[in-house]
C-alpha cells in the first residue's frame, strides 16, 4: 500500500519566501539585517563577556562578499542534522547548527536562539543570487562549514547527505576554493553572504547603515554589551552611542530628566494578577538637542535591542520631538514580552491587544504625562487633554486609510497608478512631457522616501501632436527649494516631428544621504523646450520627502460637532461636498457610542477610522459620472453593484452595492488591524 511517505515533495518557490519575509521588515532589508544578525549573536553569548559582531564587505575582481562574524559567542553548537524526521520532535537547547539551517523551528523557550526560525532568510535576501555560506569554531575545536541557496522549487544545502562533512581542513579548503576565505580563528561564528544586493552594498558606503546599528542597538553598546565593527574601503569604524545618549541624569536650566527610582518609585505593573517589574526607565527633554526622528520616544528594550518606540502622544510638537529615553524589564517580563504571542517574528512591533504590551504601553504613558506635568509645564486642563487625544485620533485614522487604502482613489487620479511607460503625457496636450513609471519605493510610507531607496526604471516621453516639426531639449533635475541637486540624465537635444514622440533610456534615482543631505520635500522636474527660442513648452514636478513625513494629506475635512441637528440627531456622521470639492465628514460627539470610548485614545482612534473609512466609501460612491456620462464608482466594480446592461435588475442593485461596499470594507480593516493582535 502506497503511503504519503511514498509520495512526491511538493516544491516551494524559496526566492518568494525571502521576498515575503523580507517584506515584513518596515525599515527595509539593510536595516533588518545587522537586526537579526546582531540578535543570534547577542543570543549566543557565552557567559557575561561583551559580544563582538564584525560586518566586513569584501570586494575584488572574482566577487562581492558581506561577512558577518561574531566572537565571546557559543558558536554553532550541535550535530548537522540530515533528515527532516529528526526535527520532528523537540530540540535540544545547544542543537544550534540544526536550529539555524531549519525554517521556522519552533520551541517553546522563547529564549532559545532561532525560535521562530525566519530571520535567517533576511540573510538569504540580501544577496542577489540568494545564497550564503556560514562556518562555526566551536569550544570543542569543531571547525564546520555549511550552505544554502534559495531557489524558486526549493532551499538545497550543503553538503548533502551521503557526503563528506564539511569539517576541519576540509571544510577549510571549501571555504578557500569557493570564495578565497580563511577559516575563523576565534570560537563563534560567520555568516557570509554572496554579492550582496545594492541597496546593502548602498547603506555600508554611504554610512547608514552604521546609523541603523547604533539606533537599534544603543542600549547594549551602553552597558559594554556589544562591540559592533563595520569595515569597507580598507577602513574600519565602530558603532557608538548616538545622540542624544548618554542621556542626561540629572536636570539643567532648560532640559529635564524622568527616570525610575529618582523622579519616581513606581516599579512594578500588575497584568493578569502577576505583578511584572520594570527595572528602568529613564527619559529625557533636551530642549536644544536636534533628535532624529528614529531616535525620539520611550525605545522598548529587548535584550539589549530596540523593538520599537512609543512617542509622548500627550505632549505638543515642539516638546514630543525632543522627549527620548527607554524602558527595560526583568527577566520575567522580557521572556514573556519575547514569545510570539505578544510580538511580531521581526521583532519589529509587539501586538498591542495583548494584555502585557498593552499594559507596557499604557506604564509609558502614564511615566509620560506625569514627566510632562511635573517638569515641562504641561497643562492638565481635562479640555485641553481632551483635544489632544481626539486630534491624535484623528491624525492615526487618517494616516491608517491613506497608508491601507491608496487604492480607494480618493483624491481623484489613484495614488498608486503614474502613466505606464510609452503612454502619452496626461492630460493630452498638443505639446506635452510626462514622467513615466513614478512608484514610489514603498507605498507604506509614501509619499516619504528614507535613504538608501531608489526610484527605479523612470523614463521621460516627450510628444508633439502639431502639425509642424521643432528642435528640442528636454531637462530632468532633482531639486530642494530652488536647488537643483543633480541632473540624473543628461540634457536631450534632437528634432520632435510632427505627430512624434520621443523618449529617454530608463532611468534610476538613487535616495543617497550625501546628495539628499536635508530631511524634507523634494522634486523630480522634467521640461521641455523649445532649442531655438528657449522657451519652455511643458513642464512636470513629483514631489516626494526625504527621511520625513509630509504634512497629512487629507482626502478630505473631518469635522467633529457637539452635536447633530434634527432630522439627523441619532447619526454617527454625515458627509457634504464630494472629492475635490470641498468634501467634509462631520462626526457627531453627542453620539453615546462616541462617548463611551472618548476617554480611551486608542479605542476613540479605532471608532474614528471605522467612521473614516465608511466616509471615503460614500464619497466613491458620490463621485461624480465620468465623461460619457457612466456612474464612476472606482475601484468599485460598476458592474458589481449596477449589473451588467444586459442583466440590470433594480431590485438587485442594494445587495450588490452591500456586497461591494463589504468586500473593500473587510479588507481595509484586515489590513489595519492585523498588526495589532
Amino acid at each position: 500500500m502506497i503511503t504519503f511517505e511514498d509520495g512526491r515533495q511538493r516544491p516551494a518557490n524559496y526566492i518568494a519566501i525571502c521576498n515575503n519575509i523580507a517584506d515584513s521588515y518596515p525599515n527595509g532589508v539593510p536595516h533588518g539585517l545587522q537586526k537579526d544578525a546582531i540578535q543570534n549573536a547577542v543570543d549566543a553569548r557565552k557567559g557575561k563577556q561583551k559580544v563582538r559582531v564584525h560586518f566586513s564587505l569584501i570586494e575584488s575582481a572574482d566577487h562581492t562578499l558581506l561577512t558577518i562574524a561574531d566572537s565571546k559567542t557559543t558558536g554553532l553548537t550541535g550535530p548537522v542534522l540530515f533528515d527532516s524526521d529528526s526535527y520532528v520532535d523537540d530540540l535540544p537547547a545547544d542543537y544550534h547548527w540544526a536550529r539555524f539551517e531549519s525554517f521556522a523551528f519552533t520551541k517553546e523557550d522563547p529564549d532559545a536562539i532561532g525560535a521562530r526560525g525566519q530571520g535567517k532568510f533576511i540573510f538569504l535576501r540580501s544577496s542577489n543570487k540568494y545564497t550564503m555560506y556560514y562556518d562555526t569554531l566551536r569550544q570543542d575545536g569543531v571547525y564546520r562549514v555549511g550552505a544554502t541557496q534559495a531557489t524558486r522549487t526549493g532551499c538545497p544545502i550543503l553538503p548533502p547527505k551521503g557526503t563528506e562533512a564539511w569539517e576541519g581542513d576540509i571544510g577549510s579548503k571549501v571555504l578557500q576554493e569557493r570564495l578565497s576565505l580563511e577559516s575563523i580563528s576565534e570560537v563563534g561564528s560567520r555568516i557570509i553572504i554572496v554579492d550582496p544586493i545594492d541597496e546593502v552594498v548602498d547603506a555600508i558606503n554611504d554610512g547608514s547603515f552604521i546609523r541603523f546599528i547604533e539606533e537599534t542597538w544603543f542600549r547594549a553598546i551602553e552597558k559594554q554589551l556589544l562591540e559592533v565593527l563595520v569595515s569597507f574601503g580598507g577602513k574600519t569604524y565602530h558603532a557608538n552611542l548616538p545622540n542624544p545618549y548618554p542621556l542626561l541624569t540629572s536636570d539643567k536650566s532648560s532640559d529635564k530628566t524622568w527616570i525610575l527610582g529618582k523622579d519616581y518609585s513606581q516599579r512594578t505593573i500588575e497584568i493578569q494578577g502577576e505583578n511584572y517589574r520594570i527595572k528602568k526607565f529613564h527619559a529625557t527633554y533636551t530642549k536644544d538637542i536636534e533628535i532624529s526622528e528614529d531616535l525620539q520616544g520611550i525605545a522598548i528594550i529587548q535584550n539589549g535591542m530596540k523593538i520599537t518606540s512609543i512617542k509622548m502622544s500627550s505632549a505638543p510638537t515642539n516638546i514630543r520631538e525632543k522627549i527620548s529615553g527607554y524602558i527595560e524589564f526583568d527577566q520575567k517580563l522580557e521572556r514573556e514580552l519575547r514569545k510570539g504571542e505578544n510580538q511580531h517574528p521581526n521583532h519589529y512591533n509587539l501586538k498591542w491587544r495583548k494584555s502585557i504590551p498593552y499594559n507596557i504601553r499604557n506604564y509609558i504613558h502614564e511615566q509620560l504625562t506625569n514627566f510632562g506635568r511635573e517638569k515641562l509645564g504641561l497643562g492638565t486642563d481635562p479640555r485641553e487633554q481632551k483635544k489632544r487625544k481626539r486630534n491624535n485620533a484623528e491624525d492615526w485614522a487618517l494616516r491608517q486609510l491613506l497608508n491601507h487604502a491608496k487604492d480607494l482613489d480618493l483624491f481623484g487620479a489613484n495614488g498608486k497608478i503614474y502613466p505606464p511607460i510609452n503612454t502619452h503625457p496626461r492630460p493630452l496636450k498638443q505639446i506635452g512631457i510626462s514622467i513615466n513609471n513614478f512608484t514610489f519605493p514603498d507605498p507604506q510610507i509614501a509619499p516619504r522616501v528614507n535613504w538608501n531607496s531608489k526610484f527605479e526604471d523612470l523614463r521621460v516621453t516627450a510628444v508633439n501632436r502639431t502639425q509642424d516639426e521643432f528642435n528640442f531639449s528636454i531637462q530632468v533635475s532633482i531639486l530642494h527649494g530652488d536647488k537643483i541637486i543633480f541632473q540624473p540624465i543628461d540634457k536631450i537635444e534632437g528634432v520632435l516631428s510632427l505627430n512624434g514622440k520621443i523618449e529617454s533610456s530608463s532611468f534610476d534615482i538613487n535616495v543617497l544621504k550625501y546628495q539628499f543631505t536635508t530631511p524634507g520635500v523634494y522634486r523630480i522636474s522634467a521640461s521641455l523646450f523649445d532649442a531655438d527660442t528657449g522657451d519652455r513648452l511643458d513642464h512636470v514636478v513629483r514631489k516626494f520627502w526625504v527621511e520625513k513625513d509630509p504634512p497629512l494629506r487629507q482626502p478630505f475635512i473631518i469635522q467633529p460637532l457637539p452635536e447633530f441637528p434634527e432630522p439627523y440627531t441619532h447619526r454617527q456622521w454625515f458627509t457634504s461636498g464630494s472629492i475635490n470639492n470641498s468634501p467634509t465628514l462631520y462626526y457627531n460627539l453627542s453620539h453615546p457610542s462616541y462617548r463611551m470610548i472618548e476617554e480611551d485614545e486608542d479605542s476613540q482612534a479605532e471608532y474614528i477610522f471605522e467612521i473614516v473609512l465608511a466616509g471615503a466609501l460614500d464619497f466613491i460612491l458620490k463621485r461624480p459620472n465620468a465623461e460619457d456620462g457612466t456612474p464612476d464608482f472606482h475601484p468599485l466594480e460598476a458592474d458589481n453593484i449596477l449589473g451588467k446592461p444586459e442583466e440590470n435588475d433594480l431590485e438587485d442593485i442594494p445587495i450588490k452595492t452591500y456586497q461591494e461596499l463589504s468586500k473593500y470594507i473587510s479588507e481595509i480593516r484586515w489590513r489595519v488591524f492585523e498588526g495589532n493582535y
